[in-house]
């Protein structure tokens, strides 16, 4: 299997900018399989079809 790996765009503390930008990659078929504060590593896969159930990675402050 091919891992693809990509330089994380936001700040780790940055919660709703992550989530956003981890659904944008999930529309692209890139799922994630390891968080890294500067890198993270996806695996490819087919996108869904339609868009991602909202609330997918929902922050939950003190969880």
């Amino acid at each position: 299997m091919k891992y693809v790996r990509k330089l994380t765009p936001v700040h780790s503390y940055d919660i709703p900018g992550l989530e956003s930008w981890l659904e944008e990659q999930a529309a692209k078929g890139l799922y994630l399989k390891q968080y890294g504060a500067q890198i993270c590593t996806f695996t490819r896969d087919t996108p869904p079809h339609g868009p991602l159930p909202s609330g997918l990675l929902q922050y939950r402050p003190g969880s």
